[in-house]
């Protein structure tokens, strides 16, 4: 089956197919080390254009990710039998670093194995299901939760259209979300006479399935050995941050950090309109984002904001960059606003009248039961846009002047007040943090923090929910 977007899967066909000739090479042949050298940098400038809010960061320290994977004791277990309760553990199944079948898995790829087949486990998923899962992790990332591939990213090389429910770069997010797609694909998967390798093909589309194939004795004899015992209790993963060094657990006092939202090289503009295009690919008219264009007056500086020069039927991505770096805030947040604001991201109908409340500036919860109460003066793209973007740079030039502060610890409201859900302290780390609440004052509750990228109970916010994920 092709995916709908026919570029993507002609872009990642082409890429898989690079990364699996050049990693079979590289078994027979130590001179091809040098070819896949070579591909990777094919591979790099290829996905040079992706949008950046799909990538991660492009000088993030090798130390700065902190995922571990739980390890139970070393303990020789029998490849098959009954499940012996006495030995089962709450930590993933672990085995020795050495060769299983011709190939030679590392200590840190057999914990990530150990944690792949722990969740299958978990899952009720059986040995089959654990190995098919490990040949396609093998060959996706050779085991390397932190792989990246522009929009393509962990184990499984996820995409992050299909796969939200976890964090693809956690290891037990990333396989959870594999098996539960080859269940709902290939529900007889036990029984399913094709080779493992055609089953995770299913899963993947990714074109070039057949490269599993090579990955699928070893897979088995490595799972032959972890998947014993008892299913453990929790998945055996814990990841402190993610793979920029930011905590992978929200916390309501930091949100985001100075430096990411200051950032104004974040994005380019191309990078801005390809992202665009990919989240409005549905839209069609005049009135789509990607396609909107806007005429305004020059701006001239002030205490917030560089001049901002005129612009005469430029394009909305134009204008969101001039902005942004007028008023030195990273683009992303101004998507991110953008979107929760009023989904013009991803919007298929458009009108004129979509653009009236844009940004949500100027539209305080001051409405019947809370509602938003608009002001009309401050309508449109332009005002909307370049109106929010200064707002965010007076936050940060005059924090005196408004109620959230840095360093200071205040009572933030779950919901709006009329909801009566009331609220919880929070001491505020940064400038950031202190603008979003200026800007948007609710915190998530943990029914939101729950049920990420789905909706809470009755009392649970989103708005701030969205810039820590």
């Amino acid at each position: 089956m092709v995916p709908p977007n026919l570029a993507r899967y002609a872009r990642r066909r082409a890429t898989r197919w690079a990364v699996g000739v050049a990693a079979g090479a590289v078994v027979t042949s130590p001179v091809a080390i040098v070819i896949l050298l070579l591909l990777v940098v094919v591979i790099i400038l290829a996905s040079a254009n992706q949008p950046a809010a799909m990538q991660a960061a492009a000088a993030t320290p090798t130390g700065a990710y902190a995922c571990t994977v739980a390890a139970a004791p070393t303990t020789p277990a029998p490849a098959t039998g009954a499940p012996d309760p006495a030995t089962s553990t709450a930590a993933a199944p672990t085995a020795a670093a050495g060769d299983y079948a011709g190939t030679t898995f590392t200590a840190q790829q057999v914990q990530v194995a150990g944690t792949i087949v722990a969740v299958a486990q978990q899952m009720a998923i059986t040995r089959r299901g654990a190995q098919i899962a490990l040949a396609v992790a093998m060959q996706e990332s050779t085991l390397n939760p932190q792989a990246v591939n522009g929009p393509w990213v962990g184990l499984f090389q996820q995409s992050p259209d299909l796969y939200t429910a976890y964090d693809r770069r956690d290891p037990a997010g990333a396989t959870r979300m594999f098996l539960t797609e080859l269940q709902r694909r290939v529900p007889d998967y036990d029984a399913d006479p094709r080779q493992d390798w055609e089953i995770g093909e299913v899963v993947q589309e990714s074109g070039v399935g057949r490269n599993v194939e090579r990955w699928q004795t070893a897979a088995t004899a490595l799972t032959a050995v972890l998947y014993t015992g008892a299913a453990p209790a929790t998945a055996g993963t814990t990841c402190l941050t993610d793979i920029n060094g930011a905590s992978t657990t929200f916390d309501p006092g930091n949100i985001v950090s100075d430096q990411v939202f200051y950032n104004t090289t974040a994005m380019t503009p191309k990078q801005i309109q390809d992202f665009i295009n990919t989240q409005g690919a549905n839209c069609t008219g005049t009135w789509c984002l990607k396609n909107l264009r806007v005429s305004f007056e020059q701006q001239p500086a002030d205490p917030y904001c560089a001049a901002v020069p005129a612009g005469s039927n430029i394009t909305a991505v134009e204008a969101l960059a001039r902005f942004s770096a007028a008023c030195g805030i990273n683009p992303q947040v101004m998507l991110v606003t953008l979107q929760k604001e009023s989904q013009l991201l991803t919007r298929t109908d458009p009108t004129a009248t979509s653009y009236n409340a844009a940004f949500g500036w100027h539209c305080p919860d001051t409405g019947t039961g809370g509602s938003a109460n608009c002001d009309p003066a401050y309508a449109g793209f332009f005002n909307q846009g370049y109106g929010m973007a200064k707002q965010w740079a007076r936050y940060r030039v005059d924090p005196t002047k408004y109620r959230y502060r840095a360093g200071q610890t205040t009572e933030i409201l779950w919901n709006v007040e009329q909801s009566g859900c009331g609220g919880a302290p929070v001491t505020i780390a940064n400038q950031a943090t202190a603008s979003l609440y200026n800007y948007t004052p609710y915190q998530p509750n943990a029914a939101s923090l729950a049920a990420y990228p789905g909706e809470g109970d009755a009392c649970s916010s989103y708005g701030n929910r969205n810039f820590f994920r």
